[in-house]
């Protein structure tokens, strides 16, 4: 591969992640259900990393469920950063 498409292959995870964990953040602020914005995206990193070790002989497939991976623990994480309101 050109280290061009190398170069988009290795940023796809982390752009989709950073879109992914400002969506999943502010989902989790309007619904304000904490548990289930935390316990989905844990488990779709999970599958993530799963599928990954499945599809290593297809760069594609491959990058695609890196990226779930990185959604979803990013996504998690998006709860964490945030300190509560003090009344």
């Amino acid at each position: 591969m050109s280290d061009l498409t190398v170069g988009l292959l290795s940023a796809a995870p982390a752009l989709a992640a950073a879109v992914a964990m400002v969506a999943v953040a502010a989902h989790s602020d309007r619904t304000r259900e904490r548990h289930r914005h935390v316990a989905a995206p844990l488990v779709a990193g999970a599958v993530g990393f799963a599928a990954t070790a499945a599809t290593l002989d297809t760069p594609l497939l491959a990058t695609a469920a890196l990226s779930l991976s990185a959604i979803g623990f990013t996504s998690a994480l998006g709860r964490f950063g945030r300190s509560r309101r003090r009344s």
